[in-house]
């Protein structure tokens, strides 16, 4: 069973760049292929680092074994294939998100879909329950996840903060339900 606080998220791919900073790429949960792009793409070396977020269990495959099933089975090429669309409609929709949307409406939709993720049993099954949520991330974190530079991001939390969309909580952010639905018309007003 899942508590209130556990982790979404299994691993993220990143790039870390020559300046130190680190540019998350995506989130993904289990479960996952791990080398399908590179793979795909025909490229010998990936472009990205996986990092364990949470506990993982990791089955290996080596490549050359990898490359015959997906060109042998087209029950798993088309599962692999169809797992690499829905990854780059994620990345088009936010790199959009983050092209065209002031910094509180990226940072508001991030903590409207991390409250759904963490909640869903209240949201569908259960509204009146109204349960809070902190969401176990640093600003740290938070910068690269969302893309945007610390203080940028601190502008954007304090923005909504100070207008009532959620609490923080010993330095993490804090939505109750109530606080979710005003996110939600935040972001539906725009």
């Amino acid at each position: 069973k899942r508590s209130d606080t556990d982790e979404v998220v299994n691993n993220r791919a990143i790039n870390q760049l020559k300046n130190g900073k680190v540019f998350m790429i995506e989130i993904n949960k289990p479960i996952d292929f791990i080398g399908e792009v590179t793979i795909l793409a025909h490229r010998e070396t990936t472009s990205v680092t996986i990092q364990a977020v949470t506990a993982s269990t990791v089955v290996y495959l080596p490549r050359r074994k990898a490359e015959e099933w997906l060109d042998s089975d087209p029950v798993i090429l088309r599962k692999v294939a169809s797992h690499v669309a829905f990854k780059l409609y994620r990345s088009s929709y936010n790199n959009g998100l983050n092209m065209f949307y002031p910094p509180t409406y990226i940072l508001a939709d991030y903590l409207v879909r991390t409250y759904e993720q963490m909640m869903p049993d209240v949201i569908v099954f259960n509204p009146e329950k109204k349960k809070s949520i902190i969401i176990p991330r640093t600003h740290e974190w938070l910068e690269e996840e969302l893309g945007m530079n610390i203080k940028t991001l601190e502008r954007a939390i304090r923005a909504l903060r100070d207008q009532g969309y959620f609490d923080v909580v010993k330095g993490k952010i804090s939505i109750n339900f109530e606080q979710y639905m005003k996110l939600k018309d935040y972001l539906e007003a725009d």
